[in-house]
């Protein structure tokens, strides 16, 4: 299993990751809409993240499972 942690200030590290003309300015909202429309696309169930974890005050978890 591979694990893949944003910590530090997860926005800010999403934000320079996605928008490459990032400077400064993107919003809570806007993350959670980003990874809300992800969870979308890979999970099955949107509702009950399995794969995108929400880790309360470190950022997101990304748990990738062989096949």
């Amino acid at each position: 299993m591979a694990n893949l942690i944003f910590g530090a200030h997860p926005p800010t590290l999403l934000a320079q990751a996605v928008w490459s003309e990032y400077r400064s300015g993107v919003y809570d909202y806007q993350i959670e809409n980003l990874v809300r429309r992800l969870r979308t696309k890979i999970e099955p169930d949107p509702a009950n993240p399995q794969l995108l974890l929400t880790l309360r005050g470190l950022g997101y978890k990304l748990v990738c499972q062989p096949e």
